[in-house]
């Protein structure tokens, strides 16, 4: 289309190209879908900190043991600790979406055996399950997520995971501090139900529908995610995808052996990742979390668990988005981490002191402000650094010859020591006293502190070879075009767009010419 504009002597002619952009409607959809899995692990963590009040509170489990009481929140992390292999299994040989469907069924008879339970051992089983589906979302949803998105939005709905993980654990909290631990079980058994629902209308991954030789099922599934009028549309990100699988197939970094991993270049990127989540579950994060209800009301003070839990638990959501939107890509990785952990310490030296203080089983008057003050800085500072930060390092140290395999043993050892630090909390708890627990804690995270300023590279802005150079990998001099096409896009997309909200892909182009 023309137009001819008078501009003083000169006429402008005004061509208009209009170029097809995909929509991102469908996209969105498909992710906000597939991240109720995530939504429904949220509550799954947290059922614990508010349910076991009401449960200890009925008559059938009035009699629950310390040790029970333990086991019962701990032993998702068990369920999730052998799910990761079968999950890997499970994503390449049925599919992204298949292996979703199939984790909502026995996710929803899980929190049923909750509900319905006539003894500890079908609370203990019901958990059990429910952390096993809640491991397999970990794993299926975000390389779903990852797959159907395009490049452009990749980072920021790749970040939806988590945020939806947050909301489901404040939305436990807020229904939980309205109903008992029963129809907080029954609430919980709707998610994956809804979920099931809606993830049938989605579409398999693209990329998955091409490893598996499916090319128009793919063409039809990115037609349907990109809202394409025609198939012409969809092709060149049907080009990228098809390059890519073949580019991964043909590589000799899918080969990955047990002398690769025994690489000191290898090993130490493991160690670094490993040592960062013990830290992170170290901190007393996880006790917090699983026990949030019973921590607080030993704490003395007059206010309602229910709903001092709202707040403390809206905080960490409030401070998740900011680091989402605003922290991770302006400021350094370390930077953040330290910080976060400073601030982790003044809170638990504030919360152990409010045990310190007590008179009987009650706070001074004076110090009654001081317990929620302190949970909420620790969960703030928490989630400002060494909450998400190290899942971040950790994507981006691991050589990427072995990354899958690494990221199986370091995702082992993390769900290992979820189990043990939420198992062993409460006798802790009883065994050193709340004060000295909580300020070892903050021993513990100042530790943290001092291995993030001397050890943990600051990965903000370095390539992937600049990486590996920095644990000791002997890299190739020379790369193929093709190799250093692909590693740029990956490191383009790992650090996400910074400007991507500047650009606006509706605008039509224009060029204008001059006669």
């Amino acid at each position: 289309m023309e137009n001819n504009v008078e501009n003083g002597s000169k006429k402008l002619k005004v061509t208009k190209k209009v170029s097809w952009m995909p929509k991102r409607r469908m996209t969105v959809m498909a992710v906000i879908v597939a991240t109720l899995g995530s939504f429904g692990l949220g509550m799954t963590l947290v059922w614990s900190a508010i349910g076991l009040k009401s449960l200890k509170e009925s008559v059938e489990f009035s009699g629950i043991t310390e040790t029970e009481e333990s086991l019962i929140g701990s032993i998702i992390y068990l369920g999730a600790l052998l799910s990761a292999p079968l999950t890997g299994l499970l994503i390449s040989a049925i599919g992204r979406k298949q292996t979703m469907l199939i984790s909502a069924v026995p996710c929803f008879l899980g929190w049923m055996l909750i509900a319905f339970a006539q003894n500890v051992w079908m609370i203990y089983l019901g958990r059990f399950i429910t952390g096993f589906c809640g491991g397999t979302f970990t794993v299926a949803v975000p390389t779903y997520v990852s797959e159907v998105t395009e490049n452009r939005i990749r980072g920021t709905l790749g970040t939806v995971m988590i945020l939806m993980l947050v909301f489901g654990i404040e939305f436990t909290f807020i229904v939980g501090a309205f109903v008992n631990w029963f129809w907080l079980s029954i609430v919980a058994a709707c998610v994956p139900v809804i979920f099931f629902i809606f993830m049938i209308f989605m579409p398999e991954s693209p990329r998955y529908l091409i490893i598996k030789r499916q090319p128009s099922a793919a063409r039809k599934a990115l037609k349907w995610l990109r809202r394409a009028s025609t198939k012409r549309h969809i092709e060149p990100e049907m080009s990228q995808i098809e390059n890519s699988v073949t580019s991964s197939n043909s590589s000799p970094s899918q080969s990955c052996s047990i002398s690769d991993i025994m690489k000191s270049s290898v090993l130490k990127p493991i160690g670094v990742s490993i040592t960062l989540l013990a830290f992170s579950q170290l901190s007393g994060m996880n006790g917090i979390s699983l026990y949030t209800s019973a921590v607080f009301e030993k704490a003395g003070t007059d206010m309602d668990p229910r709903f001092a839990l709202i707040i403390i638990w809206g905080a960490q959501a409030l401070s998740v988005l900011v680091v989402t939107f605003f922290l991770v890509e302006n400021f350094g990785r370390k930077t953040l981490m330290i910080v976060s952990s400073l601030v982790m310490i003044i809170g638990l030296i504030a919360f152990g002191y409010s045990f310190h203080v007590l008179v009987g089983n009650k706070i001074p008057d004076e110090w009654a402000f001081l317990p929620l003050t302190a949970l909420v800085t620790f969960i703030i500072g928490y989630n400002v650094g060494m909450g998400p930060i190290p899942w971040l390092i950790i994507s981006e140290i691991l050589p990427p010859k072995v990354r899958e395999t690494a990221s199986s043993i370091v995702t082992f050892f993390y769900w290992a020591l979820s189990f043990l630090a939420g198992f062993t909390f409460i006798p802790l708890e009883n065994l050193l006293g709340n004060p000295t627990l909580y300020w070892g804690c903050a021993v513990v995270t100042f530790m943290s502190t001092l291995f993030v300023i001397f050890v943990v590279p600051e990965t903000r802005g370095m390539t992937s070879d600049e990486i590996q150079a920095h644990f000791g990998a002997r890299l190739k001099s020379s790369s193929t075009p093709k190799d250093l096409e692909l590693q740029n896009e990956t490191e383009f997309n790992n650090r996400g767009e910074k400007d991507e909200g500047i650009s606006n892909p509706g605008f039509d182009e224009i060029d204008i010419h001059t006669s």
